[in-house]
């Protein structure tokens, strides 16, 4: 069955993007993170001119990414959904490609979403630095090959980002609805992308990737590897581990998946209304 989402006239049809809401969690720290975003949002406005960028936030002290993303997706208008971080940095092209193939699939009766790349490379502060002081109209690029080796934090496990849903996800609109959005249980960094593949994965269609790779823009952060590492706010790491590790369990299981989800919702805190924490651009 087709799906019959309607595409309002604000949208700016015929440009590339056309349709895409790009949903972006984003609080500002009025330092590199914010130099990094105001870059990237010219960049994506270079990108993709019909795309809507709708910019979800949180007040919680310790950032609440999962409460950010569904308080933009609640006003978002387009038919794909762009799950993006505000520090990643990757082609229009990937991104254009998947919505054609989502909305090809979906004109056929078919599922499809993605995690679209298979390499993920953290850049260092230096090279960073280089791409934000770029024209945001004609960047350094990454995309056709790895970066070199010097540029990159790290240089083992580039093959493994993709496991985890990092940085961009992408998928129609009816996926995310079929979930109820993302887990606002999950508070403070981790877990909370992976756990959403899971259930989309679990109760809509088990992701694709793309044959290229994702960058991830250097920023401070607090804690030095996945089992130190916090938001500002947060009291200790690993906070998010028991929930995490309850979506592992439920891989494959649409039952246990969607009780668990279901858990969230009726745990959730109050709902808000439709313009809190949501600015679009």
């Amino acid at each position: 069955m087709k799906n019959k989402t309607s595409l309002p006239r604000l949208l700016k049809r015929g440009k590339r993007g056309f349709g895409i809401s790009l949903l972006v969690p984003f609080r500002t720290d009025n330092g590199r993170r914010a130099e990094t975003w105001n870059w990237l949002k010219q960049y994506w406005r270079n990108e993709l001119p019909g795309a809507e960028i709708v910019i979800g936030t949180d007040d919680h002290p310790a950032f609440c990414k999962t409460a950010a993303v569904n308080r933009a997706a609640a006003k978002a208008r387009g038919d794909v959904f762009v799950i993006l971080d505000a520090d990643c940095y990757i082609s229009g092209d990937v991104i254009e490609h998947c919505a054609n193939e989502i909305r090809n699939a979906r004109d056929h009766g078919h599922r499809l979403w993605f995690v679209p790349y298979r390499y993920f490379y953290r850049l260092t502060d230096i090279a960073s630095q280089v791409i934000i002081n770029s024209d945001p109209a004609d960047p350094p690029s990454y995309f056709s090959s790895s970066p070199p080796m010097h540029k990159l934090q790290e240089t083992i496990n580039v093959d493994q980002g993709h496991w985890y849903g990092a940085l961009i996800q992408i998928m129609p609109r009816e996926a995310f609805e079929l979930i109820g959005g993302m887990d606002t249980r999950f508070n403070g960094w981790g877990g909370e992308d992976s756990a959403f593949m899971h259930a989309v994965d679990t109760l809509f269609v088990p992701h694709k990737t793309v044959a290229t790779g994702v960058i991830h823009l250097w920023h401070p952060t607090i804690g030095t590897g996945a089992s130190s590492r916090m938001w500002a706010g947060q009291r200790r790491p690993g906070g998010n581990g028991q929930l995490a590790n309850r979506y592992i369990h439920a891989m494959g299981d649409a039952g246990k998946m969607r009780a668990l989800i279901d858990g969230a919702v009726s745990a959730s805190e109050p709902r808000r209304g439709p313009n809190d924490g949501v600015s679009a651009s």
